[in-house]
Parts: C-alpha cells; structure tokens; sequence
C-alpha cells in the first residue's frame, strides 16, 4: 500500500511519516520470511524515486550501507527482477551517495555473476554432449 502512496502524492503526509514508514519499511528487509523481504526490498523503490523528498532522501542515505547489504543479500537468496531494480534505482538515484560503497557493492555483484555462471555450467554438464570449451 505504502509503495502506491509513495509514488503518487507530491507530499507523504505529516513531517516525520515518511521517515517512520521508511525505517518500517527498511526493518522488514530484514525479516525471517523471504517473501516479506522480497516484498519490503520491492516496495522500497517507490520512496528511492522520491529523492528530491528531503525528509525521504535523508532517511535512506542514513541507512545507505545497510539497505545495500540487505538488497544485495536478498538478491543472493533469490534472483528476483523487482529487488534487481530497486537496487539499480538506488545506485542511479543516489550516485554521489554510493561511491563509499562501491567496492563492497561490485564486490557481491560479482560475485552474483559468479554464481549464477557456475549453476549455468553445472547445468550444461548435466547436458554433456562430449564436447568441451577450451580455456
């Protein structure tokens, strides 16, 4: 619901509610259920597009660090588009921001790429039709 809101009012109500709801928000990434942080990671992309919100832009850069370590972890337990583009929205969103981060940031990302290379070859050995690459 908050995500809906987000994107559609010029102003997330009182002084205070948006940071409240974002905190909320940033406390559910890191819940024991993976779809409630799936769903949490998703639905922060609305309030990220909100950066030109003082109030908005002040709470995630607060919590920059660990709002990329969340993402990027839930990325690591599923490979799910929607939290993908949050975090690609955060990193074009906030890009003066997350130059602290970087290296932590293309350090997991590759790492992810690594992964998801190594399940593909496990995949095609599964497949082996006798011919290989050579290195």
């Amino acid at each position: 619901v908050y995500e809906q809101f987000a994107a559609k009012l010029p102003r997330f109500g009182a002084p205070g509610v948006a940071r409240d709801t974002i905190a909320a928000i940033f406390q559910l990434t890191s819940d024991p259920e993976l779809p409630v942080r799936v769903r949490a990671c998703t639905c922060l992309q609305s309030f990220v597009e909100r950066r030109n919100d003082a109030e908005v832009y002040r709470a995630i850069v607060d919590n920059l660090g660990p709002l990329l370590e969340r993402l990027l972890r839930t990325i690591s337990e599923i490979q799910c588009e929607e939290v993908a583009f949050t975090l690609e929205t955060l990193v074009s969103c906030f890009p003066q921001e997350i130059i602290p981060f970087a290296a932590q940031l293309i350090g997991h990302l590759a790492a992810q790429v690594c992964q998801i290379a190594d399940s593909s070859i496990g995949d095609d050995d599964d497949e082996d039709d006798g011919t290989e690459c050579a290195a």
